[in-house]
């Protein structure tokens, strides 16, 4: 896996879609949130989610990590929307 600082800032918006649409997830169903719906949810495709984050746990993880790929754009001077 790259470090998020190495990261262009295309997949740096997707783990930030990804994670945002966890969160969303995780408060309208609780704690089960499906990969599917995820990405459903972030406006991209299940094998983006699959390999940025490998599965739900990875996902809950990035949402504990506190945003990573929002603090990586913003330090390389990206716009996060």
């Amino acid at each position: 896996m790259v470090p998020e600082q190495g990261r262009r800032a295309d997949a740096l918006r997707n783990s930030d879609k990804i994670v945002r649409a966890a969160l969303a997830v995780l408060r309208e169903s609780g704690p089960a949130p499906s990969p599917d719906e995820i990405a459903r949810l972030a406006g991209i495709g299940i094998a983006t989610v699959c390999r940025r984050f490998g599965d739900r746990d990875g996902v809950i993880r990035g949402l504990g990590r506190g945003f990573p790929a929002r603090q990586a754009l913003g330090q390389r001077g990206g716009a996060v929307p």
